[in-house]
């Protein structure tokens, strides 16, 4: 089995980013609205699926268009979502690389998370 190391370098997390959780508040009216708050800020590594992977994911989940690593991150789950340079990122896949709370990859797809 191979090793964080061999999974991903470290150095390659080149995207600082905002993790955001979606929260339920009230507007003005007292009507529930949601909201996205701040969850997280970190590095990570973001690149869109090649043909074959691409391909793969969309047995699974057909929207899935990019994937990502990072450290791991306590409490992240899918739904929430990944914003960067004015883009955002769906997370729907979260998995913990060796199950040893070191990395995680995460499987995400481009555009406003509707929640």
């Amino acid at each position: 089995m191979p090793n964080i190391g061999q999974l991903f370098d470290v150095r390659q997390l080149e995207h600082f980013v905002r993790v955001e959780q979606a929260v339920e508040a009230q507007d003005s009216h007292g009507q529930a609205i949601e909201t996205w708050t701040l969850f997280a800020e970190t590095w990570m590594s973001i690149r869109p699926l090649t043909g074959r992977e691409f391909f793969a994911a969309a047995q699974l989940q057909g929207e899935v268009t990019a994937r990502a690593y990072t450290r791991y991150i306590p409490g992240l789950v899918p739904k929430m979502r990944i914003v960067h340079d004015g883009k955002v990122w769906n997370i729907r896949y979260v998995f913990d690389l060796e199950l040893r709370n070191i990395a995680m990859e995460l499987l995400l797809t481009e555009g406003v998370n509707d929640g």
